[in-house]
C-alpha cells in the first residue's frame, strides 16, 4: 500500500523515534521506533487516514485496543497502547525482531513435526485470545512471527476486527459491517467472504489453511481472478493435502481437513479441541520415534530413579496447574445470543413450542428401536416422557396446551394419536396423512401427506372427516398451517422442477387458491398472530443453512401485495420448526448429517455371521449407491452442500474416484449392461437431463435434449435393450429414451403411481417398482403394459430380478431396521430374510445382479432441539 507519511522516518511520534519502515499491509504501516521513555523498541502501526474519522471512532477503537492489551499470551504480540498525535492515530506494540513464518515457507513445504509444531503454538495464542472474545480474523503466514530463538508469535491479533468494528446500535454482535469483508481472500473461510456475522471459528478455517500451506507449500486454492477463487472458497472441496505431500500422515491430513470444513458446525469447535488434537499427534509421533507404543510403553523402561522422580513431580504439576487454571483464571466476557440450546443428547428432533411459549414437545431416538415423546418446560427441570412407539414424528401442541398431537406407527398400525400432556392414555385417531395442523379452537385438525391430492379434516370430538380436492395444487406437499382467524389453511407445495408455491384452502369454502412463489427451497410455513403474515424456512443460497423469513400480505385497491424479509440468516437449522402464538419464541434443530457407504457380501453368510464393510469414510453425504453388472465397482453420488458428482469405488478396496467434474447437482448413477459407461441425472445449465461418462473415467456428455423431472423421487434404471427409464418433465410422464434419442411413453404417475427403486428383469421385458399410491409393490409387462400388483402393503423395494424371473430380491423397510428378503414376482411367497446389522441404516440401498451383495448407506447424524427468541422485534 501507499505510505501515508512518507517523511516519517526520523521524525517523532508522541515520545517514540521513528527509526526504520518494518512492513504494510491493509490496515497500515509498520514501523520500529525507540520508545524514549523507557528506552526499548516498540512495533508502531500507522492506520490509514480517515480509518478513525471523529472522535467517537477514535473512542470506540481505543476501548477495543484495551481488550487487545489484556492478551497476555507468549505467543501473542502484545499491544502496548493507542495514541493520537498531529492527527495520526497509531498503534504501539511489542517490537518482534526475527523474520515472518512467510518469509520460512517461500521454500515449499516443510517436515510435519514442523507443521504440528506451529500449529500448536498458534493453536495456543487462539485458545487464549478466544477466551477474552478477541477473534483475529486474517491468521495468515505474513501474520506469524517467529523470534531469533525460534519462538511464535501471532501479529495484529484482532485488528481485522476492531478497524471494521460492529455499529454501535447494532442487535447483533458482528465483526464487520455487512458487505465489508476484512482479512486475506486466500485465508478467508466462506462465511467471511459472504460478509455474515462470524465467531471464533473463522479462526479455525484460518489455521487450516495457514497449516495447509506448511504441509504443502500452497494454499488450497489457488486462481488468478478474484472471481475463480471466491468461486473456489464456496463451492469446491479442497483437494487432500497428502495429494501433494504424499509424506503426510493422515492423522494430520485429517486435522486439515476437518479445521478447512465449508460449514462452520463441522469444524472444531474450539481451539482448545483443535490443539489437544495436534498435540495428541505430536506426543504419538515422539513415542513412534523412541520405538515405544506410547507413555505406558516409555513409563515400563525407565529406571526406578526416574519413576519416583516423575512420581514426585507429578503431584507438584497438578498443583501448578490447579493454581494457574482455578485461582488465576479471569473469565471472559460470556457471549449473548438470542439462541439457547435446549437438549443435550445428539437425538432430538420434531420439535414443538406450545402456543404460550412455556413447554416444548420433542421426539428423542436415544432408545435403540423406539421414539419417545417428551416434553420439556423452557424454564428448566428433566424431560418427561409422555409417549412411545416404534416411529413418531412431527408433535404438535393443542391450542389449550392440554394434549398433543402426533403421528406415530405402532404395533396396532399407524395412525395420529392425542396424547396428555403429563402423560396417560392416548387416543388413536383416523388420520391418512401425516402433515397435520390444528385449527385455532382446537376441535378439528387438517391432514394430508407429501403425494395424497386431497386435504381432510377430522372433528375431534366425532372423528367426522371431510376432504378438500388439492388437484390443483402441485404434486409435493411439504407441510401446511391453520391461520389463527380458523378461516383457511395455509398449503406449502413443489412441482417436478423442485419450484416452491404457497396456496390457501378456505377451511370452510373449500376454495384453493394461489397465494405465490418461492424462488427457492421452503419448509415451514407457519401463521404470525395477524394472520397477515406468514414464517417460513428458505435455503440459504450457500450451503446446507436456511434463513427465516416471513412475508406479509396487503390487500391495497383490490391488488395483493407481498413482502419478504429474512428475519435470521444463515440458520443452521432442520427444515421444520414451530413458534409460540405472539411469535416471540420458536423452537428448531441444529443438524449435522454425514452417510458413508457400506457393503455385506450374504454368499453362505448366515444372520449372525453377516460382517458389514465401511467402503467409504469422511464428512460427505454418499448416496445413491449402483453395483456394476460384474458386481466389482459401485458408482455413486457424493453430495457436498447443493453439489453433488458422479464416484466410483472397488469392492475389492482402494480410493475413490471422481468421474464427473460438473460443479452442479450429479446424482442418480446407473450402469450400462456392459459396464463400460454410467448414465446420471444433472442440472448442469438449469434443466435436469441424462449424461452419461465413461465408467473409466473421460468427458461426461450429454445423452439427449429431453428435459427430466428433477424432482428428488425421479426414477432412472437402465434396460438390458440399452433404454433407460427416467420422467419427462412436465408430463409426470415415464418414458423409455434409447441411445439414439427415441422416446417410448410407458405409463403417468396417475397411473403408475411415483415410481421407485425400477427394476428390470434380465430379458427386458418386465419392469417391477415400489409406489406408495396406489400403495404396493407393482410389476409391469412392457410388451403389453399391463400391470400386476406382487404386494399390497410395503414399503418393500425391488433391487433386483433372479435370472429366471420367479423372484424379486427386495428391501423390507417396514420395521425398525431395512430387512432383506425374496418375493416371489406372483406374490404368493415371501421368504424370512435377515436385517442390516447397523443402526442409521437408510433405505438408499442397492444389490448386485444375483443378490449375493448388497450395498447400503449408513446416516451419521446429531441433532438437538435449539430455542430462539427476540428475533421478531426486527419486524417492521
Amino acid at each position: 500500500m501507499d505510505e501515508p507519511l512518507p517523511t516519517l522516518i526520523g521524525k517523532r511520534l508522541s515520545h517514540f523515534l521513528i527509526l526504520e519502515r518494518i512492513g504494510s499491509g491493509g490496515m497500515g504501516v509498520v514501523y520500529r521506533a525507540q520508545d524514549e521513555r523507557l528506552r526499548r523498541d516498540v512495533a508502531i502501526k500507522v492506520l490509514p487516514p480517515l480509518v478513525l474519522g471523529d472522535e467517537s471512532a477514535r473512542h470506540r477503537f481505543r476501548r477495543e485496543a484495551l481488550t487487545l492489551s489484556r492478551l497476555n499470551h507468549p505467543n501473542i504480540e502484545t499491544v502496548l497502547g493507542f495514541e493520537t498525535d498531529g492527527g495520526i492515530d497509531f498503534l504501539i506494540m511489542e517490537y518482534v525482531a526475527g523474520k515472518s513464518l512467510e518469509e520460512r515457507i517461500r521454500a515449499g513445504s516443510m517436515p510435519e513435526e514442523d507443521v504440528v509444531a506451529f500449529g500448536i503454538a498458534i493453536a495456543d495464542a487462539l485458545v487464549a485470545a478466544h477466551s477474552h472474545g478477541v477473534i483475529h480474523c486474517d491468521l495468515k503466514p505474513a501474520n506469524v512471527g517467529l523470534t531469533p530463538d525460534g519462538r511464535v508469535k501471532v501479529l495484529d491479533f484482532g485488528l481485522a476486527r476492531v478497524l471494521r468494528p460492529a455499529r454501535e446500535d447494532s442487535t447483533t454482535s458482528t465483526l464487520q459491517d455487512v458487505g465489508s469483508v476484512a482479512g486475506t481472500l486466500a485465508y478467508m473461510a466462506p462465511e467471511q467472504v459472504l460478509g455474515k456475522p462470524l465467531d471464533h471459528r473463522v479462526d479455525l478455517y484460518g489455521l487450516g489453511v495457514l497449516l495447509y500451506r506448511l504441509a504443502t507449500g500452497r494454499t488450497p486454492f489457488i486462481q488468478d481472478q478474484t472471481t475463480a477463487l471466491i468461486h473456489d472458497i464456496l463451492h469446491r472441496l479442497p483437494q487432500s493435502p497428502r495429494t501433494f505431500n504424499p509424506n503426510l500422515s493422515m492423522r494430520l491430513d485429517s486435522i486439515i481437513t476437518r479445521c478447512l470444513e465449508k460449514d462452520a458446525a463441522n469444524r472444531y469447535q474450539t481451539a482448545a479441541d483443535l490443539r489437544a488434537d495436534l498435540g495428541r499427534l505430536k506426543r504419538d509421533t515422539e513415542f513412534a520415534a523412541l520405538g515405544v507404543s506410547g507413555p505406558s510403553d516409555l513409563t515400563v523402561r525407565r529406571s526406578h530413579r526416574t519413576a519416583w522422580i516423575i512420581g514426585l513431580a507429578l503431584p507438584l504439576c497438578v498443583l501448578a496447574a490447579w493454581w494457574i487454571l482455578v485461582l488465576r483464571r479471569t473469565p471472559g466476557p460470556a457471549p449473548s445470543s438470542p439462541h439457547r440450546q435446549v437438549t443435550f443428547t445428539g437425538t432430538a428432533s420434531n420439535p414443538a413450542i406450545s402456543h404460550d411459549g412455556e413447554y416444548a414437545a420433542y421426539i428423542d431416538r436415544s432408545v435403540t428401536g423406539k421414539d419417545q415423546l417428551l416434553v420439556q418446560d423452557l424454564a428448566g427441570g428433566e424431560a418427561l416422557v409422555v409417549f412411545s412407539a416404534r416411529a413418531c414424528i412431527r408433535p404438535l401442541w393443542s391450542p389449550d396446551g392440554s394434549e398433543i398431537l402426533c403421528q406415530a406407527f405402532r404395533d396396532s398400525g399407524e395412525a395420529a394419536f392425542l396424547v396428555p400432556k403429563l402423560g396417560g392414555t392416548p387416543r388413536r385417531l383416523p388420520a391418512l396423512g401425516y402433515l397435520h395442523s390444528w385449527s385455532p379452537d382446537g376441535r378439528k385438525f387438517a391432514s394430508t401427506s407429501p403425494t395424497l391430492r386431497r386435504l381432510l379434516i377430522t372433528d375431534i370430538g366425532t372423528g367426522d372427516t371431510s376432504s378438500i380436492a388439492l388437484e390443483s395444487v402441485p404434486p409435493h406437499i411439504v407441510d401446511i398451517d391453520w391461520s389463527p382467524q380458523g378461516d383457511r389453511i395455509a398449503l406449502l407445495a413443489a412441482d417436478e422442477q423442485d419450484a416452491y408455491s404457497f396456496w390457501t384452502v378456505g377451511a370452510g369454502s373449500g376454495r384453493v387458491q394461489k397465494w405465490f412463489d418461492v424462488r427457492s427451497e421452503a419448509s415451514s410455513p407457519r401463521w404470525a398472530g395477524d394472520g397477515k403474515s406468514l414464517f417460513f424456512l428458505r435455503r440459504s443460497e450457500e450451503g446446507d443453512l436456511r434463513d427465516l423469513c416471513v412475508v406479509r400480505w396487503t390487500n391495497r385497491s383490490g391488488r395483493s401485495d407481498f413482502r419478504t424479509d429474512v428475519l435470521i440468516a444463515g440458520l443452521p437449522a432442520g427444515e421444520y420448526f414451530t413458534q409460540s402464538s405472539d411469535g416471540r419464541r420458536l423452537l428448531y434443530t441444529r443438524e449435522a448429517a454425514r452417510s458413508n457407504l457400506w457393503w455385506i457380501d450374504l454368499a453362505g453368510s448366515r444372520a449372525a455371521a453377516l460382517a458389514p464393510k465401511q467402503l467409504t469414510t469422511g464428512t460427505f453425504q454418499d448416496a445413491n449407491p449402483a453395483l456394476s453388472p460384474d458386481g466389482l465397482w459401485l458408482a455413486f453420488a457424493r453430495n457436498a452442500g447443493r453439489k453433488g458428482e458422479i464416484h466410483r469405488v472397488s469392492l475389492r478396496g482402494g480410493d475413490t474416484e471422481q468421474l464427473t467434474f460438473m460443479e452442479s447437482q450429479c446424482r442418480l448413477p446407473v450402469w450400462s449392461p456392459g459396464g463400460d459407461t454410467i448414465a446420471f441425472l444433472s442440472n448442469q445449465g438449469g434443466a435436469s437431463r441424462l449424461w452419461r461418462v465413461p465408467a473409466q473415467g473421460g468427458p461426461a456428455r450429454s445423452c439427449a435434449g429431453l428435459e427430466l423431472s428433477g424432482s428428488p423421487l425421479a426414477p432412472i434404471a437402465w434396460a438390458p435393450a440399452a433404454s433407460i427409464l427416467c420422467e419427462r418433465s412436465g408430463r409426470r410422464e415415464y418414458v423409455l429414451l434409447s441411445r439414439t434419442g427415441k422416446v417410448a411413453p410407458i405409463g403417468s404417475r396417475d397411473s403408475m403411481g411415483v415410481v421407485i427403486y425400477p427394476q428390470f428383469s434380465w430379458d427386458g421385458e418386465r419392469i417391477a417398482w415400489w409406489t406408495a399410491r396406489p400403495r404396493g409393490l407393482w410389476i409391469m409387462n412392457l410388451v403389453d403394459r399391463r400391470r400386476t400388483r406382487v404386494l399390497a402393503d410395503g414399503p418393500v423395494l425391488p433391487l433386483a430380478w433372479t435370472p429366471d424371473g420367479r423372484w424379486i430380491y427386495a428391501a423390507d423397510a417396514r420395521g425398525p431396521k431395512l430387512r432383506l428378503t425374496r418375493v416371489s414376482t406372483d406374490g404368493r411367497q415371501r421368504e424370512t430374510g435377515v436385517d442390516l446389522p447397523l443402526a442409521g441404516v437408510d433405505s438408499d440401498i442397492t444389490s448386485s445382479r444375483d443378490g449375493r451383495c448388497v450395498v447400503f448407506s449408513v446416516i451419521s447424524q446429531q441433532e438437538d432441539v435449539w430455542l430462539a427468541e427476540g428475533f421478531t422485534r426486527r419486524i417492521k
